[in-house]
């Protein structure tokens, strides 16, 4: 009984070894375009990556815009109407997960939700969509460009969901057009409608990403409306 049961146990010893093995060679295998490495704004910059969407590329999007502006003051509102609304600078710290993306910021003023939030505290936070590697390629999947390191932003968020690993705050941004402003309110320049794999640096200057120039003017003319209403610019 005793002999079988060491048999067993070496049986059981190899295939999980032989499990581990192949476990890294199918990863080493696998491209993954560096992103896993990726935990601060500074290496993405020096990474090539592709936008996959900015607005005005589907033929509808105008049309959504174009309503947008008739209720611009409803939609600000909507935007205003967050249960946490705050200053923060982006330190560059991210975090990556399947699609989706966190940025560390520290608070500098909270103007809604101060029982949850105090000036100085350092909290992650999230979005649904963001980068993602396919076929040895970076891909960003969503129109709104990541905070820049070292800018200041008036942030929309939702409630508290969960704490990442090192126990810091974490806050999902509100699912709108514009979770994050920067707060010094420079308006956006129209991309390119031909978007193609480039340095992630060149398109710091993009705080969203759209190729309809009428689209661009409603997205600054509602950022700054935003940033009007409290009293940024």
């Amino acid at each position: 009984m005793l002999k079988k049961t060491k048999i067993w146990l070496s049986m059981i010893l190899i295939f999980g070894t032989a499990v581990i093995v192949a476990a890294m060679i199918i990863r080493q295998g696998i491209p993954d375009a560096g992103l896993a490495e990726a935990h601060t704004s500074d290496v993405l910059e020096t990474m090539t990556v592709t936008p996959d969407y900015a607005w005005g590329m589907n033929a509808e999007d105008l049309a959504m815009f174009e309503d947008f502006k008739s209720n611009m003051d409803k939609n600000v509102a909507d935007i205003a109407s967050a249960p946490i609304v705050i200053t923060a600078t982006a330190d560059g710290t991210i975090d990556q997960s399947t699609g989706s993306i966190g940025q560390e910021v520290v608070v500098s003023e909270v103007k809604k939700g101060g029982d949850v939030l105090r000036p100085g505290e350092k909290i992650f936070v999230y979005q649904y969509f963001g980068f993602t590697a396919d076929a040895g390629e970076i891909h960003y999947v969503e129109p709104l460009n990541i905070m820049k390191k070292g800018e200041t932003y008036l942030i929309f968020l939702d409630e508290v969901k969960w704490d990442v690993q090192n126990r810091l705050k974490s806050y999902i941004a509100q699912d709108t057009l514009f979770p994050y402003i920067n707060i010094k309110g420079n308006d956006t320049k129209t991309l390119p409608r031909d978007l193609t794999s480039c340095p992630f640096s060149e398109l710091e200057d993009y705080e969203f990403f759209s190729v309809s120039e009428d689209i661009t003017d409603i997205l600054n003319q509602m950022k700054k409306e935003i940033l009007e209403q409290y009293r940024m610019i």
